[in-house]
Parts: C-alpha cells; structure tokens; sequence
C-alpha cells in the first residue's frame, strides 16, 4: 500500500529547491563574470575560445549588454593600473626614507662623540658638533619632507568600486540589476 504525500509540504520543498538552484546559478554567473572580465582586462580584451563561450553565457544570464561587458573590463583595467600605482607610489615612499634610522643613528653618534671630545678641547669640540649639526639637518630634512600622495588615485579606484559594485563584491539581484540599467560612464 503506498503512503499519503503532503501536497503543500511537497511543493513547498519544490519551491525551496528552485529557489536555491537559482540562488546558486545567480552567485556562479557572477562569480565567472567577475573571473572572465578579469582575465579579460589583463589581456586587453581577449579570451580563449572555451572561455568566451563561458563569459557570454554569464553575459546572457545576468543580462549583460555588450557595451556593458566593455565598460566592465575598462573598469577593472583602470583598477588595476590604479592599484600597480599605489603599490609603486608606496614602494617609492618606503625607499625614500629608508636612510631614516641610519640618519637618526648617525645623528646620535655624532652627538656622543661631541660630549667625548669636548672635554679634551674646544677645537675638536667645535668641529664634532658642526658634524653634528649636518648630520641633524640632513636628517630632519628628510624626516619633515612630504610623502607622495596616493589620495586622488584612492579616490579614483574607490570610484570605480561604487559604480561597480558587481565587479569587487557579492551584489544582490536588485544591486546588480540597479547597475546594469544603469550605463557608468568610465572616469579616470
């Protein structure tokens, strides 16, 4: 003898399932969207041929447009270079104080050595602390002088990021939809 369903139990669990495998085919398209676009943009807008078919189906689920699809890549070309900027810019900052502690030390030795020899005689005292006072004019020279600023190319990536949030980040339906009928315009 076979056993009574629930009906309303039963298409309430069907319901659930589709719900969740669309819930899992929406994260996987946007995942290989994002995936795809990147490896798009360090390419300069090539992609195998395994991987095109795999970017336009993304494309076609999430209802990517073609100029959107470039807009996008543009976008995530521009981050990059953006963020290869700041590396070298604070690259560049580390380097250029680097001498800082030997400054700071040499400073300090001049400075006992200047105590050591005053008490032998005023001659040699007075051209230790002349060593000294370079070696701390050197020193705070480099110390008060200003870093290269990363600021504007801060404020352009985090630009990008907003008007690209589906690029950077998990985005709901109703975000991604908002930007995809949305057309961003690329601002360096």
């Amino acid at each position: 003898m076979k056993s009574a369903v629930a009906v309303v139990d039963a298409y309430g669990q069907a319901v659930q399932d589709v719900i969740a495998r669309a819930e899992a085919a929406y994260e996987n398209s946007t995942a290989t969207y994002r995936r795809l676009v990147a490896a798009m943009a360090e390419s300069g807008g090539t992609l195998p041929p395994d991987q095109t078919d795999e970017l336009v189906a993304a494309c076609q689920f999430l209802g990517v447009a073609p100029d959107r699809l470039a807009e996008d890549a543009a976008a995530v070309a521009e981050a990059n270079r953006l963020n290869r900027e700041i590396e070298e810019v604070q690259q560049r900052n580390t380097a250029r104080l680097a001498p800082l502690p030997g400054l700071q030390a040499a400073h300090e030795a001049a400075q006992i050595e200047w105590l050591r020899v005053s008490e032998e005689c005023q001659r040699q005292m007075k051209t230790a602390e002349d060593d000294a006072i370079a070696k701390r004019r050197a020193y705070e020279s480099l110390l008060n002088s200003r870093n290269e600023s990363t600021a504007r190319r801060e404020s352009d990536l985090l630009h990008i990021r907003d008007r690209n949030p589906h690029l950077f980040g998990p985005v709901s339906r109703d975000t991604l939809k908002h930007t995809l009928a949305t057309r961003a315009r690329y601002v360096r």
